[in-house]
């Protein structure tokens, strides 16, 4: 040893071999470590796409998500180990075998983002070359990799769509529910009531809404949107600014609508169309000689005189109810009703006839007389629902071939329903005492319902608490009065033949009481579709192709780190050339003297064409070597490469 040596603990006592990093086992698991932490991005990055288009709830998604939420933070701090030691290793590889200072200072000077940027800085962007620029844009990769981990992923909302079967009460295949007439009535008359009162005691904005107070659909009256005709194809709803005027409070029932998602199906229905082109005073109707026949005088004993099946002189059938204060009469003739039932290639079949007539006998206001013809329209719907929120979008007359015409109503008792005794026969006149007995008309204490919905709509029971006995229903035009005559038995009849079903609100199945309908199926089953959106798992291509593009340097500068670890024999240096240079005459014979005031960078950039090596610096005289920085032996300077084979102080 030499004696100008002082001795220090832990510092080598002779001369050793030169060893490289295979050699140390820490060093391996380190860069064996930065391998795996690599490859767990390429995992991220494979798991990304293999999980596009999954449920965003899913399990693998829900981790992915969590794991993005990391990954800016800890991807540059990997870059920066794997990509950084890269650099280092690189550059003591070459400062083994022997490299330019210019180099040598640039790579050790480049080991982060911030010192490759420092670097340029102190070199003032005097020396900016390929590699100086290809180590920025490697280092740039570090920030934009974090982002893309965090920017790769994302969610989309999908269409999902879907076929549904849906099932409706179906009122234009509708018969007359006979089974009112057996058994204790009085419940079925809780509900119908109910429900019919019920609908028009809502406020303005529930009436005027595309489906009633327990979510059933409402049909407008096609014949009411101006300028339709036959030849029209599809009505749009929503192309009116009017109030849509529909032809019931009361909707059509259906099942099976889901609760999310745009749902949209067409339903065949009907509604019974009034028309009153004769609506006046009574005293000025005198072409009406049959109305003398039918005009009972109401007895002592009650208030309400129900007329069924009446032959009078003109041989037609009269059924019906005369109160106190309404009269609401239906005239057919037999063989009219046989011909509705069975005709279906002409509709010059008379009509049933409606008559109406308010009583007043205060004289307060005229009493007024319509004569109407009841008649059935039958209409498709195409119906579209956001969620449980649904609404006529078009409509248009019925295209699907009918049992019967326009016509026939259900009022009709047809031969093929024989078996339903004399219930059908008397079974018009039971339906309109029912209905007047629920709009109250039959009292001469307070003004009816019913005169009170025809004079406003919008306040039908303002003045039943009050002392008015009468309404002036001369204020009200006749096209206006065949439209609210026609909601309110369309309304009630709705209550009447839904029964139960009014209550269901989004039912999934529609459960009808058999007696009721006397086995008829009320129900009729449709396709609909069901759009929804599910919000699925998506990545970014362009983020995805930075972060493959970061990942893949990072991963390839993980393999360069770890090969070149086990060429370098030379012992780990941590500054830079350019320091390692001061003081260093000895070594480097060719270097001009002086300069030791220089800073470093200036140093890097007046050298940056000198090569030098890190190896042994003693004569090649058999004994052990040296090692130290200086200039290569065979540019006339001191130093020559590192043996493997040889030992060094």
């Amino acid at each position: 040893m030499a004696p100008y040596y002082h001795h220090v603990q832990g510092w080598p006592e002779g001369p050793q071999r030169p060893r490289n990093k295979g050699s140390r086992p820490t060093e391996m698991l380190y860069n064996c470590t930065l391998l795996l932490l690599t490859l767990s991005f390429i995992v991220f990055e494979i798991l990304i796409a293999h999980s596009e288009g999954l449920p965003s709830n899913s399990d693998l998604v829900q981790k992915l998500d969590r794991a993005s939420r990391f990954a800016p933070t800890v991807f540059p701090v990997i870059y920066a180990l794997v990509v950084g030691g890269a650099i280092r290793s690189l550059a003591l590889w070459r400062l083994q075998t022997g490299e330019r200072v210019h180099l040598l200072d640039l790579l050790l000077g480049s080991t982060s983002v911030g010192s490759a940027i420092g670097t340029q800085l102190e070199r003032k962007f005097t020396q900016i070359d390929l590699t100086s620029i290809s180590l920025l844009v490697l280092w740039s990769l570090s920030p934009l990799g974090g982002q893309a981990s965090l920017r790769v992923t994302n969610y989309q909302d999908f269409p999902i769509i879907e076929r549904l079967n849906l099932s409706y009460v179906d009122f234009s295949n509708a018969s007359f529910p006979y089974g009112m007439g057996y058994g204790d009535i009085a419940p079925h008359f809780d509900n119908i009531n109910s429900a019919f009162l019920s609908s028009l005691s809502t406020p303005l904005s529930v009436r005027e809404s595309p489906m009633d107070p327990w979510g059933n659909i409402k049909i407008p009256v096609l014949e009411s949107f101006p300028g339709y005709t036959d030849q029209i194809e599809w009505v749009p709803i929503s192309g009116y600014s009017e109030t849509t005027p529909y032809s019931s409070l009361i909707g059509v029932p259906v099942a099976n609508i889901p609760r999310t998602g745009v749902t949209e199906f067409s339903l065949e229905t009907a509604y019974w169309n009034i028309r009153c082109p004769k609506y006046r005073p009574a005293h000025t109707s005198k072409d009406e000689p049959w109305w003398e026949e039918v005009d009972v005088p109401i007895s002592n004993s009650g208030d309400v005189e129900l007329i069924c099946n009446k032959t009078i002189s003109d041989k037609s059938n009269v059924d019906g109810v005369v109160t106190r204060r309404t009269v609401l009469l239906v005239r057919t003739r037999e063989s009219d009703v046989v011909r509705r039932c069975h005709d279906k290639n002409t509709e010059d079949i008379p009509s049933r006839q409606l008559f109406f007539q308010s009583q007043n006998s205060s004289r307060t206001y005229s009493e007024m007389r319509a004569s109407c013809t009841l008649k059935t329209t039958y209409i498709e719907a195409l119906v579209k629902c956001h969620g449980w929120d649904c609404g006529v979008e078009q409509l248009r007359r019925s295209r699907r071939p009918q049992r019967h015409r326009s016509n026939y109503t259900v009022l009709d008792y047809c031969p093929d329903y024989n078996n339903v005794g004399t219930n059908a026969i008397t079974s018009t006149g039971i339906f309109l005492k029912n209905f007047l007995d629920a709009t109250g008309r039959y009292s001469t204490s307070t003004v009816g319902l019913l005169d009170g919905y025809i004079f406003s709509p919008n306040r039908p029971f303002s003045d039943l608490v009050s002392s008015k006995l009468y309404y002036d229903l001369s204020a009200v035009g006749n096209e206006s009065f065949s439209l609210r005559l026609s909601q309110l038995l369309n309304t009630y009849f709705s209550a009447y033949y839904n029964y139960n079903l009014t209550f269901e609100s989004h039912p999934q199945s529609l459960a009808y009481d058999k007696r009721y309908y006397f086995d008829l199926n009320p129900i009729t089953e449709v396709i609909g579709t069901n759009t929804r959106l599910e919000t699925r798992f998506v990545f970014s291509r362009g983020w995805m192709a930075v972060l493959v593009l970061s990942t893949s340097v990072m991963f390839t500068s993980g393999i360069v780190k770890l090969v070149y670890d086990l060429k370098i024999w030379i012992p780990d240096l941590l500054m830079n050339v350019s320091t390692l240079l001061r003081g260093s005459m000895s070594h480097c014979p060719n270097l001009p003297f002086g300069g030791t005031t220089l800073d470093d960078s200036d140093r890097s950039r007046l050298l940056k064409d000198r090569m030098v090596r890190f190896g042994n610096i003693r004569a090649e005289d058999g004994s052990a070597g040296e090692l130290w920085i200086g200039e290569l032996a065979e540019d006339e300077g001191h130093v020559t490469e590192v043996a493997r084979d040889k030992t060094y102080w």
